[in-house]
């Protein structure tokens, strides 16, 4: 972690903001506006900020460092009837904070909202065209240049191109027969904290019991907001009930390969809904995503975890003695499962042909 935590703005953040605009306007040309900041009185900017928390599809959030705002970033809809599919966004951070990961963080936390709780179908933005760091953020999560605004700023007298850029949110989130995988939203804080609150289902894992609604709520911004993280949600309710995802780390360290990982809330153990959600998103992995090579593993006593795997057709790689749980300040044993993508074809091709 970086040490930077998002959280929705609130109007009491009104003074805090307009000094943060004025802060981070002076230190680039890349913003709509300098070192005057935004020119709303601190009245203005509360009414702003409560209408924004009163909508359910307008949201503005701020990134911090302890109790100083070091990012920003606001969503919208459009709110005339045939554009209320599309959505825009703006992204400001503070320059002493650049490249420590602040914009992906933003990024992840508007892109959740815009699918699961605006359920937009067309993100926009614009972007200075010189403007090499945000653009490559911006390819980064999908978004493509459709065209350019010429002179869409006039600073000392010289005109200022833009790239226009656009993303579609159409793409079919992986689903199976019961269940359907979506991107975590805050609003899902109260069902994560009803099963992760349980002792039987971190610490198996190697994490910690939520402690409380926020907890569960910090942790789905910070964690659970990641690329390819996915709530496990029952057709049959619409509530999530554990969750999913591909993971790069110390296992997966290439661009061609994931770690696997997973839990579910205790109520539903013994169902193969794991399984079930699995194999959709080792499928989603290898036809999607294009990887090469899927790990997975499991602590010693994990034996749920352990018979879940070899279900799923994944091979023992190796056995470690001492593995570091940093998390709960413990070593444990642990086992190392893969699964490659010509394995995969040879187990899961080859029933679709019977």
């Amino acid at each position: 972690m970086n040490g930077i935590f998002i959280v929705r703005a609130t109007p009491e953040d009104a003074e805090a903001i307009l000094a943060y605009s004025a802060a981070v306007g002076a230190e680039s040309d890349n913003l709509t506006f300098g070192a005057d900041g935004i020119p709303f009185s601190v009245e203005q900017e509360k009414e702003f900020l409560a209408s924004a928390c009163a909508s359910k599809t307008d949201r503005l959030w701020l990134a911090k460092s302890g109790d100083e705002i070091v990012g920003l970033a606001n969503y919208s809809v459009f709110h005339r009837k045939r554009m209320a599919h599309r959505g825009e966004f703006g992204i400001s951070v503070r320059k002493a904070f650049w490249g420590k990961g602040i914009g992906t963080q933003l990024m992840q936390t508007i892109l959740n909202f815009a699918a699961v709780v605006a359920r937009s179908e067309i993100i926009s933005l614009e972007v200075r065209s010189d403007n090499d760091r945000a653009i490559s953020l911006y390819q980064k999560f999908g978004f493509e240049k459709i065209g350019t605004f010429k002179g869409y700023f006039k600073i000392d007298g010289k005109l200022v191109d833009f790239d226009i850029m656009e993303r579609s949110m159409r793409r079919t989130l992986p689903e199976t027969e019961r269940l359907i995988l979506r991107p975590w939203s805050e609003e899902d804080a109260e069902e994560c904290y009803r099963y992760a609150k349980d002792p039987d289902v971190g610490p198996a894992a190697g994490w910690p019991v939520h402690t409380s609604v926020e907890n569960s709520r910090e942790i789905i911004r910070n964690v659970l907001s990641k690329p390819e993280t996915y709530a496990i949600v029952l057709k049959e309710t619409g509530l999530p009930v554990g969750s999913i995802g591909l993971h790069r780390n110390d296992l997966a360290t290439g661009d061609d390969e994931a770690e696997l990982g997973y839990w579910l809330g205790k109520p539903y153990w013994g169902q193969g809904i794991v399984p079930e959600a699995a194999r959709e998103l080792l499928r989603h992995a290898f036809e999607d995503l294009k990887l090469e090579r899927v790990w997975c593993g499991y602590y010693d006593g994990n034996e749920k975890s352990r018979r879940v795997q070899e279900k799923l057709g994944f091979s023992h790689q190796w056995r470690s003695e001492s593995v570091p749980v940093p998390q709960l300040n413990e070593v444990r044993k642990g086992h190392v499962n893969r699964m490659t993508k010509e394995e995969w074809k040879e187990l899961y091709k080859g029933r679709e042909k019977q």
